[in-house]
């Protein structure tokens, strides 16, 4: 899901992008995610009226309402995704990850909730706190639920879907959620859609600034922060806190344009990781698509995609 309200298909082994249809749900056009159930139906979430809308296969021009009720105290925005088993005569169910919706996404003790949708009462209930504002889910057919979350760097946390407890946390090195992410499983993998690095900026740190870009470069902390605060365009003390100041009144200066565009004009990079170690080259994050054709804002697959290499 674009932040335009465009469907597109993504192609895990061609690795590119097919536009299916623009979406119009009672004249939204705020998209926050996309998850997808066991039918194909394609179930949204709006920024504006934070309430869910439907769209089912073979019929993208028409809109359906789950009944869901939306502003939640605890999930006022959501990640979300469905996870199935193959215990008989279940569905699927839908889990959310929540996010308050005020400034930057941030990690700390028990600041977020991770729900399970109710579909008889229309709500969510929560499961566990957790230690996220702010994060994606994805979701597989064998029971496995996992978010993208947290900042400096982000993490990749799969949760006991049950009970909602953290069964492990990977830290994703050098790899920071951005304004716009979203991410999706697909057959022992998981795809990230993040903001791209903005174009313009290397060329115009090391015409206007070279000697500190160099220098923030060659410190390993700088060169965290660095990468935190042009992926995410946030400055905090935790994302771009440790940059240098001669790099940082460089940013600020000559190069904000180049360096901070409108989020609204950024386009999405794909990033696999490869999860089950299927090359035998570890867990290891590769850059597949280096810039795609629209922002995501929303991601997702059925529980009936494989969940084993093909």
């Amino acid at each position: 899901m674009s932040q335009a309200a465009e469907l597109y298909s993504f192609d895990p082994v061609s690795n590119q992008f097919t536009f299916l249809a623009s979406v119009n749900c009672d004249g939204q056009t705020d998209p926050y995610t996309l998850a997808v159930d066991h039918e194909g139906t394609f179930w949204m979430l709006f920024v504006g009226t934070r309430d869910l809308r439907t769209l089912a296969p073979g019929e993208l021009g028409t809109c359906g309402d789950p009944g869901f009720t939306p502003n939640l105290a605890s999930f006022p925005l959501f990640g979300m995704t469905f996870v199935g088993d193959d215990t008989p005569g279940t569905c699927p169910e839908l889990y959310a990850h929540s996010y308050s919706g005020s400034g930057p996404f941030d990690e700390g003790l028990a600041i977020g909730d991770l729900g399970r949708y109710d579909a008889a009462a229309e709500t969510i209930t929560s499961l566990a706190a957790i230690d996220y504002d702010g994060g994606e889910l994805a979701g597989t057919g064998d029971g496995r639920l996992f978010a993208f979350a947290g900042v400096s760097p982000a993490k990749l946390v799969e949760y006991d879907r049950a009970t909602g407890a953290a069964i492990e946390t990977i830290p994703l090195d050098g790899f920071h959620k951005t304004g716009a992410s979203a991410f999706a499983f697909f057959a022992g993998d998981l795809y990230f859609f993040t903001e791209a690095p903005p174009p313009g900026c290397d060329t115009c740190l090391d015409t206007s600034c070279a000697q500190d870009h160099t220098d923030c470069l060659a410190d390993p902390d700088c060169a965290a922060h660095l990468g935190c605060l042009l992926a995410s365009g946030n400055f905090t003390d935790e994302c771009g806190g440790e940059i240098f100041a001669p790099l940082l009144n460089c940013l600020n200066g000559p190069c904000a344009t180049e360096c901070f565009p409108e989020h609204e004009d950024r386009l999405s990079q794909v990033v696999r990781f490869d999860l089950d170690n299927s090359e035998g080259n570890g867990q290891v994050l590769e850059v597949v698509v280096p810039e795609g054709p629209i922002r995501v804002v929303g991601a997702g697959t059925s529980p009936c995609v494989p969940y084993v290499p093909l």
